[in-house]
């Protein structure tokens, strides 16, 4: 049976899809990027059956929640694909979290994922290939190319970003965003979150200051 290290198990998320969620971070990250899934560096190594074991049905399944899988993905295809297998069988809701970089030898097998999820949340720190590539060291296309996939199998497209004040944050910026994502049929909504120091180990822009309330709420506004 296929195993994969699990790096974080995080029951009851509110913001990795509808409801109440099971989110597991697989190890290693797939991102080349300077955001990690997960800062922690234990793991342990659980197989589908394990992994469903922990869930309860009336905390996820009878509530409109479900599960989200992140991290490194495609890493352990053989892994996600057995748990996304055995939890549409079970009729869970079934989610992934990713920035969208793959290989691109690897299509064949996120294609047989996303045919085994109903949403697919990517984040995507900025919407430029300058500014990914200088930030970040990959190329747009990658995650372009990711939510066309997505898009194609028919998966509900949330994106996700993070405001980094000063780098990602200016009204130009965010409606190109809006308008680098909204062709996509299957995208439900564009969603900011904070950049929020204290609550990481290692922050990846330890020079720049945490996003204001007031901000948010405003740059929100215009990706409506």
């Amino acid at each position: 049976m296929s195993r994969a290290p699990i790096i974080e198990l995080k029951p009851f998320c509110t913001m990795e899809g509808p409801g109440f969620r099971f989110y597991f971070g697989i190890s290693p990250c797939s991102s080349p990027c300077a955001f990690p899934c997960s800062q922690k560096n234990n793991a342990t190594w659980l197989d589908p059956e394990e992994c469903a074991y922990m869930l309860i049905p009336e905390d996820y399944l009878h509530r409109g929640g479900g599960v989200t899988l992140g991290g490194g993905i495609l890493w352990h295809p053989a892994f996600a694909k057995d748990l996304l297998s055995l939890l549409k069988s079970r009729h869970y809701h079934t989610a992934i979290h990713t920035c969208g970089t793959y290989p691109p030898w690897q299509e064949r097998e996120l294609l047989s994922l996303l045919a085994l999820c109903d949403l697919v949340i990517c984040d995507l720190p900025f919407a430029t290939e300058e500014t990914l590539q200088k930030h970040l060291g990959y190329s747009l296309t990658q995650p372009l190319s990711f939510l066309s996939l997505a898009n194609g199998a028919g998966c509900e497209i949330w994106v996700h970003r993070t405001l980094y004040p000063g780098l990602n944050d200016d009204p130009e910026e965010l409606l190109r965003l809006k308008r680098l994502v909204s062709p996509l049929e299957k995208l439900d909504s564009i969603t900011l979150f904070p950049y929020q120091k204290e609550r990481m180990t290692n922050p990846p822009f330890p020079h720049i200051p945490d996003t204001r309330e007031e901000d948010l709420a405003e740059k929100q506004l215009l990706l409506l």
